[in-house]
């Protein structure tokens, strides 16, 4: 194979010839190599199973192309199929945004209280001195300063998820700014951070309070529970996010808001998602499906123009894919076969006494439920059309005015329902025939409430008996398609006794309470509202004056109105009625015709 050197000895190997050696000896495993494999696929049979790649145990490699976009329901199974870790992995959402966040009026940011929390335990650092400092730890904060927190902060011990601080020391927080901004700990009073309120504040942010900020890409990620969670908990969670964030959107915003979403574990790979299942603005983008049936055979709904049946199709195709956690169910005159039991005996107990043609004739159930008001105002906007009632035996999260929000006991009737006005000037009356209605479906189900009125209206959206509220009313408007669409939503106590008084106590004859219920009420506003309303767009609200202010509780009640120097500085005022743009209608002790808003007053009975 090669020739020895002078200084060879013969039949030893030098260097030289074990490294010409090696290379002869790769060369000719190569080229053998090579002629093998050409050979083989010469004479290689059609069908050789034993040595295909799947045979082997190998996977083919991935062609590079998008994988197929699914629903968030089968997203989230895989998510939980997926988790093989020792740990409890988050659940997280991507959603890419049609935003420039570097432009001020497209950056997008809020805050969410996710329904079923974060399963996260939430380390909170709040900004805080004296008293304040105090009820912070009370409260549960991880860590509680001022001056000293600052200089934690700026050493670079950022051992924390979440900053509140109060009003006074902002200025303090201002020097680490540049610190906390870009971790998205800056407090926010948009967000709620900062506040005077530091125990509420905390309990939020302990309770599955979650904040969300678009980055420099427009992209935004929010940890929406853990796999540990239940299918139906995390669809809720993120169906509550992304309602959270469609009301963030910014004006700004051009064209496609929600371009594309994924949701992952903490170790496992992003899953593409659908955005027409996730979106709340896409409802209406859905195909149309059989999900009613073809039973519409009552008159009213029968009389009504195709293009409602066909949107009420979109609303189910849209609600069987987003919310079968929610067992929500849609109930119309024909509806037959019901499995949902509780379903079943709520529209048994409702629909005979119904005589409506079109408001409450089709109704969005659902056992339990975080807002009514949230899902036809936000989340199925704008596929819910006018007359649809979404009604729910509890609500969760109750929506008032400002950002109050509570839970409804099962003794009281939460629901909300669509309506349409064509006329904005009347807009602001649509609250007082609301509670114009709610009065007299009382005294329906209890005739003598009509001379006896133990249950009046407190201007200008609530329901009193006894001084005490026993109701409310929330009006929420949107023009859409030339015309204004009102959700309006109602909480009225029927039967819940504590802590105040119910409504069954109220109409109670010689000690023994009424036995109205609440799909009983349900019904009696129903029949009382619908043709009020039609009176109303047809006159406005001048029918009604007269008779809402004999049922109201501020006839002749003598108020104090601020005067020009402010509030330390008030003039008394006596209520007369209404204006003709929905305000209070107020005398000055001297004359003075005077006219009140709705907003920066309170009535002390």
């Amino acid at each position: 194979i090669h020739s020895l050197d002078s200084e060879d000895v013969v039949g030893v190997p030098t260097m030289r010839s074990l490294l010409t050696q090696s290379a002869l000896k790769n060369h000719v495993q190569r080229t053998s190599s090579c002629w093998a494999r050409c050979v083989s696929t010469a004479e290689a049979k059609p069908a050789v199973e034993a040595r295909s790649p799947t045979a082997l145990g190998l996977k083919p490699r991935s062609s590079g192309l998008p994988k197929p976009q699914i629903d968030i329901k089968s997203a989230i199974s895989q998510c939980k199929e997926l988790s093989r870790r020792k740990f409890d992995e988050t659940v997280d959402i991507a959603v890419q945004l049609g935003v420039d966040p570097r432009k001020p009026n497209q950056s997008v940011r809020g805050v969410v209280s996710l329904p079923n929390g974060t399963g996260k335990q939430v380390r909170i650092a709040v900004f805080a001195r004296g008293p304040k400092a105090e009820e912070a730890k009370a409260a549960g904060a991880s860590i509680v300063g001022a001056e000293d927190l600052v200089a934690l902060v700026q050493g670079g011990k950022l051992d924390f998820d979440r900053c509140i601080a109060t009003p006074d020391v902002m200025p303090l927080v201002g020097r680490v700014a540049r610190i906390l901004g870009p971790r998205g700990l800056m407090p926010n009073p948009k967000l709620g951070t900062v506040t005077h309120d530091v125990a509420d504040a905390i309990a939020a942010a302990k309770g599955g309070q979650v904040e969300f900020r678009a980055e420099k890409k427009g992209i935004i990620h929010a940890g929406v529970g853990k796999t540990s969670f239940s299918e139906e908990a995390l669809l809720e969670n993120v169906r509550a996010f992304m309602v959270a964030l469609s009301d963030a959107k910014p004006e700004g915003a051009k064209g496609k808001y929600i371009k594309a979403a994924h949701v992952s574990t903490t170790m496992g790979p992003g899953i593409a998602l659908d955005v027409k299942y996730i979106d709340p603005s896409s409802a209406q983008s859905l195909p149309t499906g059989d999900a009613l049936g073809t039973g519409w055979t009552h008159s009213a709904v029968a009389k009504t123009n195709v293009s409602l049946v066909r949107h009420l199709e979109h609303v189910q195709a849209w609600l069987k894919v987003v919310s079968p956690a929610l067992r929500m169910t849609v109930l119309e005159p024909s509806s037959t076969g019901v499995e949902d039991a509780a379903a079943k005996r709520f529209l048994d107990a409702f629909l005979p006494l119904l005589t409506t043609n079109m408001l409450g004739q089709v109704v969005l159930y659902s056992p339990a439920l975080s807002s009514t008001q949230t899902w036809l105002h936000e989340t199925l906007q704008p596929a819910v059309p006018a007359s649809v009632l979404c009604y729910t035996d509890l609500q969760l999260q109750g929506k008032g005015r400002g950002s109050n929000t509570w839970n409804s006991p099962e003794g009281c009737l939460t629901f909300s329902f669509k309506s349409s006005f064509t006329d904005g000037n009347t807009l602001p009356f649509v609250q007082y025939l609301v509670s114009l209605a709610i009065v007299r479906a009382i005294e329906a189900v209890y005739p003598p409430a009509q001379q006896a009125q133990p249950v009046r209206i407190k201007w200008p959206n609530d329901i009193y008996a006894d001084k005490v509220k026993i109701g409310g009313i929330l009006c929420q408007s949107d023009w859409r398609d030339g015309q204004f669409s009102v959700t309006t939503g109602i909480g009225i106590n029927i039967s819940n006794r504590d802590p105040t008084v119910c409504l069954q106590d109220v109409l109670a004859t010689d000690g023994v309470p009424h036995s109205i219920t609440k799909e009983q009420f349900l019904a009696a506003f129903c029949n009382a509202y619908e043709p009020m309303q039609a009176k109303f767009l047809e006159l406005g609200f001048t029918p009604f004056m007269d008779d809402y202010i004999a049922r109201w509780l501020h006839s002749n009640q003598v108020v104090q109105v601020s005067g020009d120097a402010g509030a330390s500085s008030t003039v008394p005022a006596t209520i007369k009625g209404l204006t003709t743009t929905g305000c209070l209608l107020a005398e000055g002790a001297d004359g003075e015709t005077l006219e009140l808003y709705p907003d920066g007053n309170s009535f002390d009975f």
